[in-house]
């Protein structure tokens, strides 16, 4: 006779088949987790915001290896954002590059699709004059390098000499394709205004949305030759020919319809610019303004009240009181970054040239 009765045996059946459910549930969510939890993009935005804290490049590096130590999904991650900028400036650094995203290998492909910003310094003089063990990189290496960079889309150029010919121009073109640029000539090459690579049938990136001229020595002319056509959203030119900004008035001038952000600033101390662009039709339409050393008297007063869209004015140099500040600023701005320093102009025809405590209507910050 048997000790189990009907009822008992059907619950052990029942608790056999709750305890196989159960143990299939748990592997459902485990592949759940795996696979749609800590899915590549979300490890990727959580790294990203735990890198971003770190307090340098050193440490947002470091910060990223010990996480790419994880597992293999932590891996991908980290080198995505490892490698989504690099800086190249001798020969030796750029070959060692080229070894690891080698399009040989399905790694080597995948680190080089991540790659999306590139600073890369050239030789201040010709190859013969290359430090004794210690080859630079030059013009004629960018080419091939890009082409190696299937994915880039900012680059910063920091050029020395020899400056590169039209053949180059050509080859470049073959690479990716460049939303912003930032073109800066060194100290030892003043005689090769940056410029000169977006002119008419030269400029390599026809695609360009933002461009930023940089110059560490004050030059003596402005643009002097055609310009590409390239349609701009931002604008940025620091130590200006003079500092007029001739160059702003060259690249502006068939943006009027695109042009959004333009920045003007002076690296030298004291130089106060009338900034003569301010009056072209072809920048009208920006919504954001920043500038250098400034003179606040009528004329800036009024060139600044013909921009209608203008909603964010950033003054990062000192400011040169003429008139009351910031009195007469366009209600219309919303965002105001104000002068690290005034001078009060002892010319002024207003009486009492000083701060005071208006602000446009609609300013938030």
């Amino acid at each position: 006779m048997s000790l189990i009765n009907d009822t008992e045996r059907k619950q052990g059946v029942g608790t056999l088949y709750g305890n196989a459910a159960s143990k299939r549930n748990t592997q459902n969510v485990q592949r759940l987790s795996a696979n749609v939890i800590l899915n590549d993009d979300l490890i990727y935005e959580v790294l990203s915001i735990a890198s971003a804290a770190a307090g340098s490049d050193l440490q947002r590096r470091e910060v990223l290896f010990k996480y790419a130590l994880v597992c293999q999904a932590w891996g991908r991650a980290a080198q995505s954002l490892l490698f989504r900028h690099v800086f190249l400036q001798i020969r030796s650094s750029m070959m060692a590059l080229l070894a690891i995203i080698t399009q040989k290998t399905e790694r080597g492909r995948r680190l080089s699709r991540y790659i999306r910003s590139a600073t890369i310094k050239s030789s201040r003089s010709t190859e013969p004059f290359d430090p004794v063990g210690l080859p630079m990189i030059h013009f004629r290496h960018l080419p091939a390098l890009l082409c190696h960079m299937p994915r880039l889309e900012e680059l910063h150029l920091i050029l020395g000499q020899p400056w590169p010919d039209e053949d180059i121009l050509r080859q470049l073109a073959c690479g990716p394709q460049i939303r912003s640029l930032v073109l800066e000539t060194s100290q030892y090459a003043p005689d090769y205004p940056v410029e000169n690579l977006l002119v008419a049938g030269v400029n390599p990136w026809p695609q360009l949305e933002r461009v930023a001229l940089r110059y560490q020595t004050n030059l003596n002319q402005g643009p002097t030759h055609v310009l590409s056509g390239i349609y701009l959203e931002q604008i940025t030119v620091e130590s200006s020919t003079n500092g007029e900004f001739p160059e702003i008035t060259w690249l502006s001038q068939r943006s009027e319809a695109s042009l959004t952000h333009l920045a003007a600033v002076n690296s030298f101390p004291g130089t106060n610019s009338s900034y003569p662009f301010l009056k072209c039709h072809s920048v009208k339409n920006i919504a954001s303004l920043t500038l250098g050393s400034t003179i606040w008297d009528d004329s800036f007063h009024n060139v600044l009240h013909s921009f209608d869209h203008l909603r964010e004015l950033r003054l990062l140099s000192g400011m040169t009181l003429v008139r009351q500040f910031p009195v007469g600023l366009p209600d219309g701005i919303e965002h105001l970054i104000m002068p690290n320093g005034f001078i009060w102009s002892h010319s002024s025809p207003h009486h009492g040239s000083s701060l005071t405590l208006d602000r446009p209507a609609l300013l938030k910050t």
